[in-house]
């Protein structure tokens, strides 16, 4: 099963992704990052992600730019998706090709 880490500060995006696995139409188990420095630290932490969905362009303590700059740094062989909340929303089944479902 794939694992998406989700950076967000707004818990009704994770719920949102966790609600679209329960109803069947996405098989991933969810990780969560309410900032940026938390998602640094969960991608070192993780080592069987499928991709890093970044969906917030300012998240407490960091901007989206230094976000992706510290999981560069991380040299994890893993997509980083930067996504609006609204664009998940409205077509969730985009994000089936990084995570092969």
């Amino acid at each position: 099963m794939a694992k998406i880490l989700v950076v967000d500060r707004r818990p009704q995006l994770t719920r949102f992704l966790r609600g679209q696995r329960r109803d069947g139409n996405c098989s991933w188990d969810v990780l969560c990052a309410a900032s940026g420095q938390e998602a640094i630290q969960v991608a070192s932490a993780e080592r069987e992600l499928s991709v890093i969905l970044v969906t917030d362009e300012i998240l407490p303590g960091m901007t989206r730019d230094q976000v992706v700059e510290g999981l560069s740094a991380l040299d994890l062989e893993v997509p980083v998706v930067l996504a609006r909340f609204e664009d998940i929303q409205a077509r969730p089944e985009w994000l089936a090709p990084f995570l092969d479902v």
